[in-house]
């Protein structure tokens, strides 16, 4: 009789601690550890899928738990849990003790990969071409009786223009170019006279707008030949001089897309803003100077990715000592670097 009240107690005592043992297991579990990382969703539809990617075989988890629960509350832009929008990014909450190291490596290794491809095809903000232009050029200069009308032609412009993006609307722009001039024609019944070479250069600030609109502003800088009507007056012979002209430009472009090639169509005023005129002989600086308007129309179109075409017309209209008209066409070459 005492035997069976003893195993009775031990049986009592056995079921005891095997309570306590699971209620206690159940009450004081250590809660789940949640990590995050950011995801970007590609080929998935909802939340399991993505989940699957990075938790080890058999891994369950409650679809009311707490995985699910913080993965939809820390992700409010997501509309649709069950309808993923391929390349929409999340904050991705995982279970650490149920994620497959194995699983993960490979996911950072193909997110660097894409960084990567993605850097790679990233299109550079900084747009840089060299060019090459033949230029024909037709000055007239008038003061009061002598009119004199002739040619400066250039078989020769090279130059250099970079672009640099700031942002989506607006860009920096700049270019720098000089053209060999063959012998100015001077129409005075004597032989050519050899001129120094042009130079030129701008440097612009873009701003876009509308449907492949610009308007761009900043400024012209450009020295040319010219001659000295008042030393041919006085001694019937020759003189040249050299002006250099910086102008305020305001312009506008409109980009034109097809299938085959893009064109670029711009027109620009430039009005003077500060103007020298020098001796070729002396390099005296003369007070009496040229000053009006230049007009700009351009045109260039893609032949391909590394290649274009451009042609441009360039018409100055000035007044100072005498009148004075340039007219210039060119057509010529550029290579994008």
């Amino acid at each position: 009789m005492s035997a069976l009240v003893t195993y009775n107690k031990t049986m009592k005592l056995f079921v005891f601690f095997i309570f306590i043992s699971v209620w206690g297991g159940q009450s004081f579990a250590a809660p789940m550890q949640i990590g995050r990382i950011r995801y970007q969703i590609t080929d998935e539809k909802n939340l399991p899928q993505i989940l699957r990617k990075f938790l080890k075989s058999g891994s369950r988890l409650k679809s009311d738990g707490p995985v699910f629960k913080i993965n939809k509350e820390r992700n409010s832009h997501i509309d649709d849990w069950n309808d993923l929008d391929e390349g929409a990014e999340i904050d991705l909450y995982l279970p650490k003790g149920m994620v497959s190291a194995k699983k993960f490596k490979a996911y950072l290794a193909l997110k660097k990969r894409r960084l990567e491809e993605s850097k790679r095809k990233a299109p550079s903000p900084w747009n840089t071409s060299v060019f090459y232009m033949a230029s024909y050029g037709r000055f007239t200069q008038t003061q009061r009786e002598i009119n004199i009308s002739f040619q400066q032609n250039s078989p020769l412009s090279l130059g250099v223009s970079t672009g640099y993006r700031l942002g989506d609307n607006y860009s920096l722009s700049a270019s720098l170019y000089a053209s060999y001039l063959t012998s100015a024609s001077n129409g005075l019944g004597g032989s050519d006279v050899a001129v120094r070479p042009e130079i030129g250069g701008n440097g612009y600030l873009s701003r876009k707008f509308g449907d492949n609109w610009s308007f761009f502003t900043g400024v012209d800088f450009e020295r040319f030949t010219t001659f000295n009507i008042n030393s041919i007056r006085l001694t019937s012979e020759i003189f040249l001089d050299e002006n250099r002209m910086s102008f305020a430009t305001f312009g506008i472009d409109k980009v034109i897309q097809t299938k085959k090639t893009s064109l670029l169509l711009r027109f620009s005023i430039s009005p003077v803003i500060n103007s020298q005129r020098l001796s070729y002989t002396t390099a005296e600086e003369f007070e009496e100077v040229f000053s009006g308007i230049k007009y700009l129309i351009y045109i260039n179109a893609s032949i391909n990715k590394k290649y274009y075409f451009h042609v441009l017309y360039k018409q100055h209209s000035m007044t100072g000592p005498g009148d004075l008209n340039v007219s210039r066409i060119g057509l010529g070459i550029g290579y994008n670097l």
